[in-house]
């Protein structure tokens, strides 16, 4: 799809053609829903609230995960397997907390 994008506001415009072309950007882009014009490079990137809500989305994913892995090491009372459930849990839990979040990520690595 192509969009407008006023170079004094940064506004988008999808429809119609705006009069004074001249004072617009004009981007051929898929989607810019939750993302931001970026002049420099003439592309939308994803804001780090979209990033954020992102990255959270798939700790939760695995965060489950985790919690089945923490599970089955009660179930079979291995206390080692437990701890290390437990360990890698928490360090998803504190993705949220790590210096340079959302755009760098250290993800923990699950338990073997």
């Amino acid at each position: 799809m192509i969009v407008y994008v006023n170079k004094e506001t940064l506004m988008v415009q999808e429809f119609p053609v705006p009069s004074d072309v001249e004072n617009w950007y004009t981007v051929e882009t898929e989607e810019y829903a939750g993302k931001q014009f970026i002049p420099e490079k003439g592309t939308f990137e994803a804001t780090e609230e979209v990033l954020a809500a992102e990255v959270r989305v798939k700790r939760d994913k695995l965060m489950s995960e985790a919690d089945i892995l923490v599970n089955k090491a009660l179930d079979l009372q291995d206390k080692e397997a437990e701890n290390a459930a437990r360990s890698y849990r928490q360090a998803l839990r504190d993705i949220p907390e790590q210096e340079g979040f959302p755009l760098n990520i250290e993800w923990p690595v699950p338990p073997a």
